[in-house]
């Protein structure tokens, strides 16, 4: 499990992100910024498995 962790950490501290964001209510523009960061790191992740 945690070298699962160790692997994602950006997906886990998103994740856990949003789940602080859905908890305090959070208004949409933090909601747009986190839908940002989530769409940075898919590109990212699928940009080095292409080059993999």
């Amino acid at each position: 499990m945690l070298d699962a962790m160790r692997r994602n950490y950006d997906i886990v501290g998103t994740a856990a992100t949003g789940a602080v964001l859905w908890v305090l209510n959070a208004p949409w523009p933090l909601w747009a910024v986190w839908g940002g960061i989530i769409a940075y790191i898919v590109q990212d992740r699928i940009r080095a498995a292409r080059h993999a």
